[in-house]
């Protein structure tokens, strides 16, 4: 099971997708508060001693969709995932700051379907918001009704990402 943990908000600026997608370096960047993160990192610590996390990434350069893409690469075997339950995300007008905003204090994590009950008693014990957004399986990505991608391709891109940046310098 996919779960996001940590509020979201609507912040581009300073962002990556600001930058990549439309040219532009400006704008505030998302704002740190020090008494969420501090929650977050034990919320995430409690919860790796358990052996509960089976990955957690964080969202900080490209928000959601770069997070979820990332974690469904790894050495040996990829796997794919669906963010389907995006609605459950208070207050975000903005679909771009939904799969893109680089909010702080935010991971994505999967667990095992048999310790949901018990990852959502620790975020509420260390009262950081948890949201439960998809599943991992198959073989493509999908967030939403927006993003859809098979994970052999990410693959192929994130493995040529160095070297096509070496290319065009």
């Amino acid at each position: 099971m996919i779960f996001i943990v940590g509020d979201t908000f609507e912040e581009i600026g300073g962002s990556h997708y600001l930058m990549i997608e439309h040219g532009l370096q400006k704008g505030k960047p998302p704002r740190l508060d020090l008494e969420k993160e501090t929650a977050l990192q034990e919320f995430l610590l409690e919860a790796a001693r358990a052996g509960m996390l089976v990955s957690a990434h964080d969202m900080s350069e490209g928000g959601l969709a770069v997070a979820v893409a990332e974690s469904c690469l790894g050495p040996k075997k990829t796997l794919g995932a669906r963010v389907e339950h995006l609605d459950l995300m208070p207050s975000i007008s903005r679909e771009d700051a939904l799969y893109f905003g680089e909010s702080q204090s935010r991971v994505v994590i999967s667990v095992r379907p048999q310790k949901k009950e018990e990852i959502i008693r620790i975020a509420q014990n260390h009262r950081v918001p948890i949201y439960q957004a998809g599943k991992v399986g198959g073989e493509e990505l999908a967030i939403g009704d927006r993003i859809k991608m098979e994970v052999k391709e990410i693959s192929v891109i994130y493995q040529n990402a160095i070297p096509r940046r070496m290319l065009s310098s």
